[in-house]
């Protein structure tokens, strides 16, 4: 959002918390692991055992203790870790988790621009969309369809707005295609070669990382949080 605005951001807020998967709202036979003492888990949507074996999702995340059993271990390692110290195993419920499952999160920048980031931890779909509003039209696009729909506003036609479908040809792959490219503007940037468009200046990231610090005080607080709080040379 601070790469995107070009412009610094000026004061935070947010409102959100973590209500869904919380152990009070724990369906009744929910245990503390899927596989080891759960009487629901055979219907339960959330899990291990679609999840991450039969659904085959978080590969990277799911099997990280099972290093040492090679790059594919083998499906009973993978139940008995389920079962005992993997993470991934715990109830989704009983997990001990802090985070958010939904929040939402608005920035005021410096010359006008108003940002939005929507957070539901519980979406039927695991998915980034993205929508921005400008003074000739909007752009939105979605990280999995691998496209971007360009709208602009228009004084002709039979529609108040013409329409073009651009493909970002990154469809699929870590982040939608976006780590590879990261890693290629790294090693342009180390080769002292043009990095793209996509490369941040050092400023923007700094002022993403006090969006998110502001937006948890934010949360806790229940009040605009003003950026100079977090970084007084604003002042």
């Amino acid at each position: 959002m601070a790469w995107l605005s070009a412009d610094r951001p000026l004061r935070v807020t947010s409102a959100g918390s973590r209500r869904l998967f919380a152990a009070h709202r724990a369906p009744a036979g929910a245990g503390t692991r899927c596989l080891l003492d759960c009487a629901i888990e055979a219907d339960c949507a959330y899990s291990a055992r679609r999840l991450y074996l039969e659904a085959g999702t978080w590969q990277t995340y799911a099997w990280e203790s099972l290093e040492a059993h090679g790059p594919e271990p083998a499906a009973a390692a993978k139940l008995e870790s389920l079962a005992s110290d993997n993470p991934y195993g715990r109830c989704v419920w009983h997990s001990e988790n802090d985070v958010l499952d939904r929040q939402s999160v608005s920035v005021e920048f410096e010359h006008g621009t108003v940002g939005t980031f929507l957070l539901a931890g519980n979406a039927a779909r695991a998915a980034r969309t993205l929508q921005i509003v400008g003074t000739a039209g909007e752009l939105s696009g979605s990280m999995d369809a691998g496209e971007l729909r360009l709208r602009t506003i228009t004084s002709t036609g039979p529609r108040l707005f013409a329409e073009r479908v651009i493909s970002t040809g990154a469809a699929g792959g870590g982040h939608g295609g976006g780590d590879l490219r990261l890693v290629a503007d790294f090693v342009r940037a180390v080769r002292g070669e043009p990095v793209s468009i996509s490369s941040t200046r050092i400023e923007d990231s700094i002022d993403g990382h006090l969006i998110v610090f502001a937006a948890d005080r934010a949360v806790a607080e229940r009040r605009w949080v003003e950026l100079a709080e977090l970084d007084p040379s604003r002042g």
